[in-house]
């Protein structure tokens, strides 16, 4: 029995985790697993099951949205430290910014939602890669502070020690999850998972219900 999964690389760790619990009671599945930036664009055969994470993701006509998760602003500690009570906006101008050219990347400005006023970041030297995966990996090589990476994504490295959050006034749930699933459904055990894996991130997401201010990044 196989299941192609695509899915977005923040909640890859956590994804892993839910389909080797699911093979426990299925040991009969084979699960292919696809990063979504490749799915569509370089298979044949559209994906079983595919969970988007993503800020300009509109909602397919059978897909579910799950919620939304925090994210945060991070940095090695070794950053952070040179600042007593964490970083300011200001202190921004003076550190390396890394983002990304994907869905996780802010223009230079940040819009609060409350009051819709927008909030401008200083000048700083940036650096940009492709994937948050990177900007990840960056950040715990300590080339800079990570701005407005998924808290699933980032909660092993937190737990850790190797990072540390900073500007958690500026950070709310922003990122939304979507279950997307393919039109034809031609195994059960397709539709078993589906429900399993919509149950277990529904909970997941929960644990990250947040009630500071909500900000959007654009």
């Amino acid at each position: 029995m196989h299941i192609a999964c695509s899915i977005s690389n923040s909640i890859s760790r956590f994804f892993f985790r839910l389909c080797a619990e699911f093979k426990k009671a299925h040991p009969e599945v084979e699960f292919e697993l696809i990063d979504n930036q490749y799915s569509l664009r370089d298979r044949l055969k559209p994906a079983d099951v595919s969970i988007f994470a993503n800020l300009s993701q509109n909602e397919r006509s059978n897909t579910v949205l799950l919620g939304k998760e925090p994210t945060i602003i991070c940095a090695p500690a070794s950053i952070a430290d040179k600042y007593s009570g964490g970083l300011t906006l200001q202190d921004l101008s003076k550190e390396m910014v890394l983002l990304c050219f994907n869905w996780t990347c802010p223009s230079p400005f940040l819009f609060d939602s409350r009051s819709g006023k927008t909030y401008p970041l200083p000048e700083s030297d940036r650096m940009y890669f492709i994937s948050s995966e990177t900007v990840l990996e960056a950040v715990t090589e300590k080339l800079g502070v990570a701005w407005a990476l998924p808290y699933i994504m980032t909660e092993m490295y937190l737990a850790e020690g190797e990072i540390v959050r900073v500007l958690p006034d500026l950070e709310g749930p922003s990122v939304n999850y979507f279950m997307g699933v393919e039109a034809m459904i031609t195994e059960p055990i397709v539709s078993c998972f589906i429900e399993y894996a919509a149950s277990e991130l529904r909970k997941r997401l929960a644990v990250f219900q947040t009630s500071s201010p909500s900000y959007a990044l654009y």
